[in-house]
């Protein structure tokens, strides 16, 4: 895979002082700062050599661990800091030299571990760029090529989950995995199956979902209800796009289409169950469940935004909760929600599974409405954020439950609600049904949701959808817009 490649070419498994010279801003493109500090380099971006020596002279920790100096300029660097360090410069003719370094450059889309995949029996020069544009078509996006790189990440994330007890922050490393490489199969026409994540995943839900309130995380809200205190700490103009029903699937496809937008990616965990009444509530509200005066239904949605942000020192004209596109921004707001359906009603409306999914997504992110609504926040001053309540899973149907629990919300059918521990229906166990502790959630009910892969939806048949406890569903992506280029 290109993570090991690069690590190799940086030196991170030898040396302990190393300087790093990317001129093409390769960590734009891969994030290896992260991998550089997982195998515990402390980080330091050189700008000029003045005040690299007030670090050098002043903060004498960075010398008694690991050191990555990154130079992203062209810059003057100090004789004695050069022969300290293992320098090492990073381009991409230095990573693929047998390729067209245009090609690469321009199409920020080329998924750089296919590309290594194919590149690693590559032995011929195809410097000319049409002969490269052909290379990545044939070659690096041909089903063979993606067919080992699936069969790779399944190597790689079986032995995750059977290796050890993994914990909230290596299942999003897993959901970012499997989301990842379900777009390029795809994307590609290649069959896929990661059904065996969710039974190890459910066992994570049942025993640990509940301890999640008290983590605490500088760089995450790391779930849903944490969402608005995370973004409104800068007390500066903030837009919070809800992309309701998005997977961490769906945002890869989306993200194709993001040319002209820098932004940061993490994931966060939704409330459970995975309905947009429970957790979008909860999102917008900065509230658990069990604290929400109406939680199956959406009736004070908005309202509850309002008062959220006021607890958080907006003042009521300074703060919009809105739906869809085409958005009236008066000049006093400073805190905006803008809900937006288009990704969930593609759910609910799908007949044609996730490979549907795929090709109603990339008809989204082509229609650029998304990508314009960033810009346009932007103009405005915006420091925006993108998340979704939920994500959504593939299904087959077990047959519909009448008038057998609360009826949470029409168009999800994951989960059965009792109220008092009452059953009122005698067959409710031959469904093989989770029963869910029900953390975060009022105690008076009792919740059962549907085993992975299946729904209370008309017997045997295909649906997209959500309310369970399924990765796809539960953990969501969370975006940070850092820069949007013009044009």
């Amino acid at each position: 895979m290109f993570r090991e490649y690069l690590v190799q070419k940086l030196g991170a498994l030898y040396e302990d002082k190393i300087i790093i010279f990317d001129f093409d801003n390769i960590k734009n493109r891969y994030n290896y700062v992260e991998i550089l500090e997982e195998f515990g380099f402390k980080i330091i971006f050189y700008d000029d050599a003045t005040q690299f020596r007030n670090i050098y002279n002043n903060d004498t920790a960075y010398f008694y661990t690991r050191v990555a100096i990154i130079v992203i300029l062209k810059c003057y660097v100090p004789y004695d800091v050069l022969k300290s360090f293992y320098n090492v410069e990073i381009s991409w003719s230095s990573l693929f030299p047998e390729l067209n370094k245009e090609v690469i450059l321009n199409d920020k889309s080329l998924d750089l571990d296919l590309l290594y995949g194919a590149y690693s029996e590559l032995y011929e020069n195809l410097h000319i760029y049409e002969k490269t544009i052909d290379y990545v078509v044939r070659r690096v996006y041909g089903k063979e090529n993606v067919q080992n790189y699936i069969n790779k990440i399944e190597e790689n994330l079986l032995a995750s989950i059977r290796d050890r007890s993994l914990d909230y922050k290596a299942w999003i490393k897993v959901a970012a995995q499997k989301g990842k490489a379900e777009y390029i199969a795809a994307q590609c026409g290649v069959n896929v199956n990661f059904s065996f994540i969710d039974d190890e995943f459910k066992k994570f839900i049942i025993n640990e979902y509940k301890s999640l309130s008290s983590i605490t995380s500088r760089e995450s809200p790391i779930m849903v209800n944490r969402v608005l205190d995370y973004i409104a700490k800068s007390k500066e103009k903030v837009a919070l796009i809800v992309l309701d029903g998005m997977s961490v699937f769906d945002f890869n496809i989306l993200s194709k289409g993001f040319e002209s937008i820098d932004y940061e990616e993490d994931y966060i965990y939704a409330m459970i169950p995975t309905t947009t009444a429970i957790s979008r509530q909860s999102l917008l509200s900065g509230k658990f469940p069990v604290q929400l005066e109406r939680p199956f239904d959406l009736s004070r949605e908005e309202k509850q935004f309002h008062e959220k942000a006021k607890d958080l020192g907006y003042l009521e004209k300074q703060v919009l909760y809105t739906r869809g596109y085409n958005i009236h921004i008066g000049p006093n707001i400073k805190f905006l929600s803008v809900i937006i359906n288009d990704i969930d009603n593609l759910v609910h409306g799908q007949i044609q599974g996730r490979e549907g999914m795929y090709n109603d997504i990339n008809l989204l992110a082509h229609s650029r409405k998304i990508q314009e609504l960033i810009k346009e926040l932007y103009s405005k001053g915006f420091n925006i954020y993108i998340t979704a309540d939920h994500g959504n899973t593939l299904c087959t149907g077990l047959g519909a439950i009448r008038g057998a629990g609360v009826e949470v919300e029409t168009r999800s059918k994951r989960m059965v609600i009792f109220k008092d521990f009452v059953r009122n229906n005698e067959n409710i166990d031959s469904y093989g049904l989770i029963d869910y502790p029900g953390y975060y959630l009022d105690k008076q009910y009792k919740y059962y949701i549907c085993n992975t892969g299946t729904s209370f939806d008309t017997k045997d048949s295909m649906v997209m959808t959500h309310g369970g406890i399924s990765i796809d569903e539960v953990i969501v992506p969370f975006i940070k817009i850092k820069a949007v280029q013009n044009g």
